[in-house]
């Protein structure tokens, strides 16, 4: 299994830090969703996050970068 696999494994067993050991990009990301979306559901509005253009690059930058260095993590650490 990859770590996205095992980490959704041990959320279903309760297990929420050893999920976050597995692929904490994919926890992180996750957790940050479904807050947005309480927040959502219990308020009625929603959050938005408005860049401009150069602010967009560099969080795409940042995306990409963070998706990188969780992908070595798991090649090196999760195996």
């Amino acid at each position: 299994m990859c770590g996205l696999s095992r980490a959704g494994w041990a959320v279903l067993h309760g297990d929420i830090v050893q999920a976050w050991w597995y692929n904490p990009l994919m926890c992180t990301v996750l957790a940050v969703y479904f807050i947005a979306l309480a927040s959502r559901l219990l308020t009625g509005y929603k959050l938005t996050l408005s860049l401009n253009k150069t602010r967009q690059n560099m969080a795409l930058g940042a995306g990409l970068l963070a998706l990188l260095l969780n992908w070595v993590y798991v090649i090196i650490f999760v195996g």
